[in-house]
């Protein structure tokens, strides 16, 4: 039976890099309505630059809408909230979501039986939606259709958030749309390929490991921001873990040196992470991806994957 909005348990982090020692459990009430970080919430969406609110969310604390959890990841996982977060944010830099810009998306999602919560993220431009689901065992499925759904009305979705242990930074909505009664979504789309299983860390092949020194020894010549946003740094921090096992953890403290707030703790500790859970399951195409797209991409055409 889903527990009521209100009082489902999660898991609070006083902040994304947090150890496992200080994750607390509370109710998803107490992280929704709270003006506790208001005014942290309100510095970041009044931020003037995109690195300068990068600094400021990476403050804030970070709770996990999917449950309660011994550490941050799938895995860790103690009991399933009953509910599934979609992330719908505001990026028209990138072509995401430009209606929103004249839009109300809690005025839409009142409309939706299924939605329980409807409120604006910590950035102030995207939102995040709550929706019971009837098998937390079906938690991957669930996201699926939904993000299928979502696309269906135009909306893209953030795919990331498809982790049952995705957390997600606080936030500030004085007016978020709110259904206690909200419909139970059953709905799974048609089944496809099985799932690839998770790889387990290294070893690299000789060629990876000479393209990767390859690449770092490029990044550094260039003093190139390569990771532009947290999450691709995350990914790319995976991808390392997985290919390269432990011996990618020197190459993380080269190749992210150069972004302007580089904690070179905080990459070690993420790496850390990264090397226990390869279920986040990215791999030397992930890398190789984003040095094209985020490294100069001419200087590297010749890379094979």
């Amino acid at each position: 039976m889903i527990q009521p909005l209100f009082k489902v348990k999660v898991t609070l982090a006083p902040c994304k890099e947090a150890d496992d020692s200080e994750l607390l459990t509370v109710t998803l009430g107490n992280v929704l309505v709270s003006t506790k970080w208001r005014a942290k919430v309100e510095a970041v969406r009044a931020a003037k630059t995109e690195a300068e609110k990068a600094k400021l969310k990476a403050a804030l604390p970070c709770f996990t809408p999917s449950g309660t959890f011994t550490h941050i990841s799938n895995a860790g996982l103690i009991q399933h909230s009953g509910f599934i977060c979609i992330d719908v944010d505001y990026k028209p830099e990138r072509g995401e979501n430009v209606a929103l810009k004249d839009f109300d998306l809690k005025t839409w999602a009142a409309h939706i039986p299924h939605v329980a919560y409807c409120g604006h993220s910590c950035s102030g431009a995207g939102y995040f939606l709550l929706i019971p689901i009837a098998d937390p065992a079906k938690h991957g499925a669930y996201f699926d259709a939904l993000a299928y759904h979502f696309e269906r009305a135009g909306l893209a979705v953030d795919r990331s958030c498809r982790n049952v242990g995705r957390l997600r930074f606080v936030s500030y909505d004085p007016e978020p749309y709110i259904n206690t009664s909200a419909k139970t979504w059953t709905i799974t789309l048609p089944a496809t390929k099985p799932e690839k299983a998770p790889r387990k860390p290294g070893p690299a092949t000789a060629e990876q490991t000479a393209t990767l020194e390859q690449i770092t020894a490029a990044v550094e010549a260039g003093k190139w921001d390569i990771a532009p946003t947290e999450k691709i740094w995350w990914e790319m921090i995976c991808a390392l873990a997985n290919v390269f096992g432990d011996a990618g953890r020197d190459y993380a403290q080269r190749l992210f040196r150069f972004y302007p707030y580089f904690d070179a703790d905080a990459t070690d500790r993420r790496f850390t992470r990264a090397l226990k859970h390869p279920e986040y399951n990215y791999n030397f195409g992930t890398l190789v991806g984003f040095f094209r797209a985020y490294g100069a991409a001419h200087d590297f055409d010749g890379i094979n994957v």
